[in-house]
């Protein structure tokens, strides 16, 4: 939505419409978000910002927040395309930053891998049915 809401939506009966190649830039942009969301790649929870416990992110979540709502407020289109990326950021960030952090902070920094679970239409891959004996 923040990428429908960013962009500069013209009359397509105006003059200033154009057909072409950019048109497929919003789909694109669109597709990436789409395929996250079925992967299997962790996205970051926000409950330490939600929850702060030290003083320190208590004042962290309180500027991010401030800064939030003055950027929707000015720039509302901006403001939403910056956090809805960089929240889809934070999952891909999360897998090429894994290995740094699972040796510099332990391996409790590191979310475990997620497991595919079993679909409830399709068999999962290498399943086979026709072993049973009846």
């Amino acid at each position: 939505m923040a990428t429908v809401f960013a962009l500069d939506t013209t009359d397509p009966s105006g003059p200033n419409f154009h057909v072409g190649p950019a048109m497929l830039i919003p789909v694109l942009i669109s597709l990436v978000p789409a395929w996250l969301m079925v992967s299997t790649i962790r996205f970051r929870s926000f409950r330490n910002l939600v929850s702060p416990q030290t003083r320190q992110a208590k004042i962290i979540t309180a500027v991010v927040g401030l800064a939030v709502v003055l950027g929707l407020v000015l720039a509302p289109a901006s403001t939403a395309l910056v956090v809805a990326y960089f929240y889809v950021l934070t999952a891909p960030l999360g897998v090429l930053t894994a290995p740094i952090r699972a040796r510099l902070y332990g391996a409790d920094s590191v979310a475990p891998p997620r497991q595919r679970q079993q679909s409830v239409f399709l068999p999962l891959a290498g399943d086979d049915d026709s072993t049973d004996s009846h």
